[in-house]
């Protein structure tokens, strides 16, 4: 937008549409709608591309979302999805949590450890193929204690159904498990590397 595009956003939430315009300075630098993303209220073909970052997980007709995003994307466009996810250190706590904890644990959406396989073949299931990846590494000075600390909070959407009790005990086995396992847990935890996947129709 900053750049001259013209630019929509869509969300669910209205909290986050707020987060968005507190960190624009109250108002928002681009036209919000608050909607759902498996029925877009957009006109057939009437964007020249969309992307969606970090959401597929959380919508349980995810590829109703893509379906919906080949409706309104204009012939020549291309979709450009960051669906998230994890690699490290933290896939593998994460699959502890997954392992002790079971379906809570699940994304309702697209899975976080098979995505790209899923979001390769839903694309494909309608049409389209991928066009690019740009690779995405997330530099941050964290440890994986500081990690540990807050998953408590459920500031992640897979602690959400968790029961608080449950992850309290799941938390600090898998604490102990890593300082063994993975060792160094004040050190500065690895780097995060996700991508970026480009798609375009495949006629």
């Amino acid at each position: 937008a900053a750049r001259g595009a013209s630019v929509v956003g869509i969300d669910l939430s209205a909290e986050m549409m707020a987060m968005l315009r507190d960190k624009a300075g109250s108002a928002a630098p681009l036209p919000l709608v608050q909607a759902d993303a498996t029925r877009l209220p957009l006109a057939d073909s009437s964007l020249s591309g969309a992307y969606a970052r970090w959401v597929l997980h959380l919508i349980p007709e995810w590829m109703q979302a893509l379906r919906e995003l080949d409706r309104t994307v204009a012939p020549g466009g291309k979709i450009a999805i960051e669906p998230g996810g994890f690699s490290g250190p933290l896939r593998e706590i994460y699959l502890r949590y997954r392992q002790i904890l079971g379906d809570p644990v699940v994304a309702v959406g697209l899975d976080h450890v098979d995505r790209d396989r899923q979001l390769d073949e839903g694309f494909a299931s309608i049409g389209w193929v991928v066009h690019r990846e740009v690779p995405v590494i997330y530099e941050r000075t964290v440890t994986l204690n500081e990690i540990f600390d807050e998953i408590p909070t459920k500031r992640w959407s897979w602690t959400w159904r968790v029961p608080d009790d449950d992850l309290a005990v799941a938390t600090d086995e898998i604490r102990a498990w890593a300082a063994q396992e993975l060792g160094g847990l004040d050190d500065p935890a690895p780097a995060e590397a996700t991508r970026w996947r480009v798609y375009a129709r495949s006629s």
